[in-house]
């Protein structure tokens, strides 16, 4: 999945979060004895697949470190994971936060080694 058509489907989510809340406010005030509970879960699952597609815009590493061999030869970067914290990622090793599941940016100046 495109980075685009993530941050589309997030917006997209947000609004129908927006939308539910409002709704629960609605009844709040017109229908008082009205059980908001089904929209309160829905809200949930929302938020947290709002969360889970966030975590697939790839961030950049931070701490960054070019890792080479004895010929001055670039063979991995290691890094820290910027949502988490996690420390000592490997590009050869993952694409994501082995801890968080974020999707990691490797690129250096804009090139993979």
């Amino acid at each position: 999945m495109d980075k685009q058509k993530i941050i589309e489907a997030i917006a997209k989510l947000s609004m129908v979060v927006r939308w539910k809340r409002e709704e629960i406010k609605t009844n709040k005030v017109f229908f008082p004895k009205y059980d908001n509970k089904q929209l309160e879960e829905d809200i949930q699952v929302y938020d947290i697949a709002i969360k889970a597609l966030e975590k697939q815009i790839p961030k950049p590493v931070i701490n960054r470190e070019v890792i080479k061999d004895f010929n001055e030869k670039p063979l991995y970067i290691c890094g820290d994971c910027q949502n988490c914290g996690c420390v000592r990622l490997r590009s050869t090793d993952t694409d994501y936060c082995v801890a968080c599941g974020q999707k990691l940016d490797w690129q250096v100046d804009g090139e993979m080694l």
